[in-house]
């Protein structure tokens, strides 16, 4: 378990300001990590808020907060892509095929 120890911020296109929360946990062994999320957020955490974070204990460098966005924003990200593309060039062959009948 980690808690919220602050909030890197960006620039979003339309100009509002998103927050990525910065997490703080002790592994096992009591080696403190602190790790920046990778989603940034319309509202930044409340500091101190109990977060739960998840690691390999062989490289605690590496962890992600558990979160729907943080799991999983990539990989749905890049399905939604390779969708488009298989779409697109499905498209493009119906018409393909269609024009050659």
């Amino acid at each position: 378990m980690g808690h919220v120890t602050g909030s890197v911020t960006t620039t979003a296109k339309g100009g509002q300001t998103m927050y990525a929360p910065v997490v703080a946990f002790v592994t096992r062994d009591g080696e403190k990590i602190t790790v920046q999320g990778h989603t940034y957020n319309r509202s930044a955490l409340p500091l101190g808020k109990s977060i739960t974070v998840l690691y390999e204990p062989a490289n605690p460098q590496e962890a992600r907060i558990e979160s729907f966005g943080e799991l999983w924003g990539l990989p749905l990200a890049a399905f939604a892509g390779g969708l488009m593309l298989v779409g697109g060039v499905g498209v493009k062959l119906s018409r393909a095929l269609r024009g050659q009948a």
